[in-house]
């Protein structure tokens, strides 16, 4: 059974673990350290704006899903065109072998839970992640912008720069 809870400090070596496994497959094919990315759940977790679910199954952490004020990204503020405040989801990531279970679409919908009075929220994605883009659909959140970005990539042993379109979706949170 898929337990969904809050971050424990205990969980941020597992998360960090889970949350390369998943940046490395395609789209992102990106490539970070254990310690880079404890140190971002650390960095997240440290502000009194972040809210962070954890699923986890018999004890083992399975993914993660976590959002701040959307203030602090002003690049999708200003794309999303939202006001007040509005929380943005930055990261959803399940394992592998636990996808297409409604895990991401469970830590989504509990994080979304414990905002105070949002009107709306803010997400951006990749377009190449056809299976995040149709869990907000499934909210009923709508493609409002897109990007075109430059990213480095780790293909074929190499880093290369590497375009990208991504989406922002927002919708209501009420």
């Amino acid at each position: 059974m898929v337990i969904i809870r809050y971050l424990k400090p205990s969980d941020t070596e597992a998360l960090a673990t889970i949350y390369r496994a998943c940046f490395a497959e395609p789209p992102w094919h990106e490539e970070f350290t254990q310690e880079e990315v404890t140190e971002d759940i650390l960095g997240v977790a440290g502000h009194e704006d972040s809210i962070m679910a954890i699923a986890e199954v018999d004890g083992i952490v399975i993914g993660a899903a976590w959002l701040f004020n959307l203030h602090r990204k002003p690049d999708v503020l200003e794309l999303a065109k939202i006001s007040g405040v509005s929380p943005y989801i930055s990261e959803i990531f399940v394992s592998p072998n636990a996808r297409h279970k409604g895990i991401a679409r469970a830590l989504v919908q509990e994080i979304l839970s414990k905002v105070s009075n949002p009107e709306y929220g803010a997400v951006r994605t990749s377009i190449k992640q056809p299976a995040i883009i149709k869990l907000f659909e499934k909210l009923e959140w709508q493609i409002v912008a897109t990007e075109t970005v430059i990213s480095k990539k780790h293909l074929d042993g190499q880093i290369v720069e590497a375009p990208d379109t991504r989406v922002i979706l927002v919708g209501s949170v009420s």
